[in-house]
C-alpha cells in the first residue's frame, strides 16, 4: 500500500499517514455513491435540508477539534483557523435557510399561450466528485460538499493529501449527524488519486486548485460531456487611489495579502497605487508589516512553496525591483512578510501567482493606465478597489475583467452568502453560493403543460394557406 507521510507545517512534527486509493478503490467508491443516490436521490428537499441542519449542529458542537485539525492541517494561527470554521458555518446556515429555495420548482412565463402552465424543476447530477485544496481545507470542502448534497447527489471527495484529516473529520460528523451511507464517500492519496477520480463514471467535477491541473480536468470532463466547475488561481490587485482612507487601505491590503502565509486565492498579491500618494503608502505598508506579531504568522506550507517565493523575489529583484521589508525565511517553516516596490509587468511576482506573503506594489498615474496593467493579468479571480469615491470605485470594477470585487474592503465578499463566486479567464469557470452556485449542482428541467385548448394544434397537420396567413398576421400584430 502506498502512503503519503504528513507532517505539520507549523514545527515539522509527523502526524500521520495518508493511504494512496489506487484506480480499483477509487471506482469502488464511486460505485458505492452511486448506490447511494437511490436513498439520498429520493429523498425530498426538506429531508435533506434537515439533515444538513444536524450536520451544522454537529460542526458547531466540536468546532474546538475542527479549530485542532486545521491548525495541524495547514500550518494555520488560530484567528485564520476560527475564521475558516466561521465561514463554514456561514454557508452551511445559508443553504439550510435560503439556498435550498433555489431548489423549489420555479413558475416561468408562458407568454402569450396562456393556456400552458411552464415551471423548471431541479434534479441532482448523480455522483459529483469534488477535489478540495490545502489552503482552505474545511471551506473550500465544505462549500461544494453542501451544494451537492443539498441538491439530491452524492459525493465523492479526494482532499488535498496534505490536509486529509479536515475532511476525514468532515465525513465522521457528516454520520453521526444521520448522513445515510454511501452519500459521502472520501478518497485519499495525491494527484493519482484525484485523476482516477476524474476519469472514473461521475457525473460532475469540481476542483478548487492549480490552473494547470484544471485546464486538464476540463479536458477529460468534455470528452464525456459532464458538468464542471473550476475554482483555479489567482493574482488579484488592490488598487489605492490618492482620496482613500489610507489607514484603512493598508491594514487591509497587509492583512488581505499575509494572512495564512499569504497563501489565499482571493488574497492581495498586487498593489497598484496612484503616482501621488506612492511613497507615502508603501511607507504606510512597510509600518503595518513591521506590526505583525510573529506568532500571528501563517505556515509556508512546504518547501515547494517556498523556493517559489524566494524565487518571485529573485526575479523581481534582478529586473530592478526593490526590497522593502522581508525577503528571506524567518525559520524553516514561515517566511518574512515581504514588500517589493517598483515592481513591473515583466517580472514573475506581477504576473504569476506567487502563493506566499509578498506585496509587489507599482505605481499608476491614470485610470486609463491602471485599467490596462490590472486586465493584463492572465488571471481575473477578485481583486479590491480603495477610494472615497464610491461611483469612481464602480465604475472601474465594471471595467476589470474580474469575476468578483470589493471596494474599500478585501476578502469579505467571500462571506457574503448569496453572492456568486468565481473567477474568469484563466482563473476558472461556473460559480459557487448564491442561486448560481447553488443550481451549479443540478439538473434544469423545463416542463410545459397543457392545460385547456382545441383537440389539435393550428400548427399541426394538415398545413393551409389560411393557418400560414393567420401566423403571419400574429407576427405583425404581436411583435
Amino acid at each position: 500500500m502506498k502512503v503519503y507521510k504528513k507532517i505539520n507545517p507549523s514545527n515539522g512534527e509527523f502526524l500521520y499517514e495518508v493511504e494512496i486509493f489506487d484506480r480499483d478503490k477509487v471506482r469502488k467508491e464511486v460505485d458505492a455513491a452511486r448506490e447511494g443516490l437511490s436513498v439520498w436521490g429520493n429523498l425530498s428537499l426538506s429531508e435533506r435540508v434537515k439533515i444538513l441542519k444536524n450536520i451544522l449542529k454537529k460542526i458547531k458542537e466540536r468546532k474546538d477539534e475542527f479549530v485542532k485539525v486545521v491548525m495541524e492541517d495547514a500550518g494555520k494561527v488560530k484567528q485564520d483557523a476560527i475564521v475558516e470554521i466561521f465561514t463554514t458555518v456561514n454557508h452551511i446556515h445559508y443553504l439550510t435557510k435560503k439556498g435550498y429555495k433555489y431548489l423549489k420548482p420555479e413558475k416561468r412565463s408562458s407568454g402569450y399561450f396562456k393556456n400552458y402552465k411552464c415551471f423548471v424543476q431541479f434534479k441532482p447530477w448523480g455522483v459529483v466528485g469534488i477535489i478540495s485544496p490545502w489552503n482552505y481545507p474545511l471551506i473550500l470542502t465544505a462549500t461544494p460538499l453542501f451544494h451537492a448534497l443539498l441538491a439530491g447527489n452524492t459525493v465523492v471527495l479526494k482532499p488535498s493529501e496534505i490536509t486529509t484529516k479536515v475532511s476525514l473529520l468532515l465525513e465522521e460528523v457528516c454520520k453521526e449527524a444521520g448522513l445515510p451511507d454511501n452519500v459521502f464517500r472520501v478518497v485519499t492519496g495525491d494527484g493519482s488519486t484525484g485523476r482516477e477520480l476524474v476519469e472514473s463514471n461521475v457525473d460532475m467535477v469540481c476542483f478548487t486548485g492549480s490552473t494547470a491541473v484544471g485546464i486538464e480536468i476540463a479536458k477529460k470532463c468534455s470528452e464525456r460531456l459532464i458538468p464542471y466547475v473550476l475554482e483555479l488561481g489567482g493574482k488579484d490587485n488592490a488598487i489605492v487611489f490618492e482620496d482613500a482612507d489610507l489607514g484603512r487601505a493598508a491594514a487591509g491590503i497587509v492583512w488581505g495579502g499575509i494572512s495564512n502565509g499569504g497563501q489565499t486565492c482571493i488574497g492581495v498579491e498586487n498593489v497598484l497605487v496612484e503616482e501621488s500618494i506612492y511613497d507615502k503608502f508603501i511607507e504606510m505598508l512597510k509600518n503595518e508589516v513591521e506590526k505583525i506579531p510573529k506568532e500571528d504568522l501563517g505556515a509556508v506550507i512546504n518547501s515547494i512553496q517556498f523556493e517559489k517565493i524566494e524565487y518571485h523575489i529573485e526575479d523581481a529583484l534582478k529586473k530592478r525591483a526593490e526590497l522593502v521589508c522581508g525577503g528571506k525565511r524567518l525559520d524553516d517553516y514561515h517566511f518574512e512578510p515581504t514588500v517589493l516596490k517598483d515592481i513591473t509587468p515583466d517580472m514573475k511576482v506581477f504576473y504569476e501567482e506567487t502563493f506566499g506573503p509578498i506585496l509587489g506594489v507599482m505605481k499608476f498615474n491614470s485610470e486609463e493606465e491602471l485599467i490596462k496593467i490590472a486586465n493584463s493579468l492572465e488571471y481575473g479571480l477578485n481583486g479590491s478597489i480603495w477610494t472615497k469615491d464610491r461611483n469612481k470605485a464602480e465604475r472601474i470594477a465594471k471595467k476589470l475583467d474580474t469575476g468578483t470585487m470589493c471596494i474599500n474592503d478585501c476578502l469579505t465578499n467571500y462571506l457574503i452568502t448569496d453572492l456568486p463566486f468565481g473567477g474568469v479567464k484563466k482563473s476558472g469557470i461556473g460559480r459557487v453560493h448564491g442561486v448560481e452556485g447553488v443550481r451549479a449542482f443540478a439538473k434544469m428541467q423545463s416542463i410545459t403543460v397543457r392545460k385547456f385548448g382545441l383537440k389539435k394544434e393550428l400548427w399541426w397537420y394538415p398545413y393551409s394557406k389560411k393557418i400560414i396567413n393567420l401566423f403571419l398576421k400574429a407576427i405583425k400584430i404581436l411583435y
